[in-house]
């Protein structure tokens, strides 16, 4: 499973770095980051058998995007390209940090640096591409952070069996923990 999540991350990280060479090409990233850290954050998530996981990054990213879309309609920021006046906060970003957020909160920043990588591509392609300002990417980072901070516990193993071995004794067995 490791190899499986490794090899997601690396193939996002991969297609980012291509994608500086091509603004087009970067732009479209961000569409894909935008959906694949969440997804990702999800398929990881039910690889681990964690419902309540499952159920906290439902919350959280649910709590991220009706925060970001409210603000958008509340705000009326107008992008640098002067396309709309949806600019703040970042949809994307949002999307993407809300992702990378509960899987460092949830499992730890061995699963969370990888996401953030991606959600800053994402917030970068944003940025370069004349649909955000700066403000609006972090922003969007923000409230995913705080989002997640709030509705996502760290993840412990519902089972834990430690072997007990007291050779002098002759005393030997497995001692189990259960979390419900």
């Amino acid at each position: 499973m490791k190899k499986i999540i490794s090899l997601l991350f690396a193939l996002s990280i991969g297609l980012c770095g291509q994608a500086f060479a091509y603004s087009k090409t970067f732009d479209d990233f961000a569409d894909v980051g935008a959906i694949g850290v969440p997804l990702v954050a999800g398929v990881i998530t039910l690889a681990k058998d964690d419902d309540d996981g499952l159920w906290q990054l439902g919350q959280s990213y649910l709590v991220t995007m009706g925060a970001t879309y409210g603000l958008k309609q509340a705000i009326h920021s107008t992008r640098p390209d002067g396309s709309d006046n949806d600019s703040f906060p970042s949809g994307h970003a949002s999307s993407a940090f809300a992702g990378a957020s509960y899987l460092q909160f949830r499992y730890g920043w061995k699963y969370g640096v990888p996401g953030y990588l991606v959600a800053s591509a994402v917030a970068w392609s944003r940025v370069d591409s004349d649909h955000h300002h700066w403000r609006d990417v972090i922003a969007s980072a923000a409230l995913a952070n705080v989002s997640a901070y709030f509705l996502t516990e760290r993840f412990e193993k519902k089972v834990a069996v430690i072997p007990l071995v007291e050779p002098g004794a002759g005393a030997y067995g497995l001692m189990a923990a259960v979390r419900f």
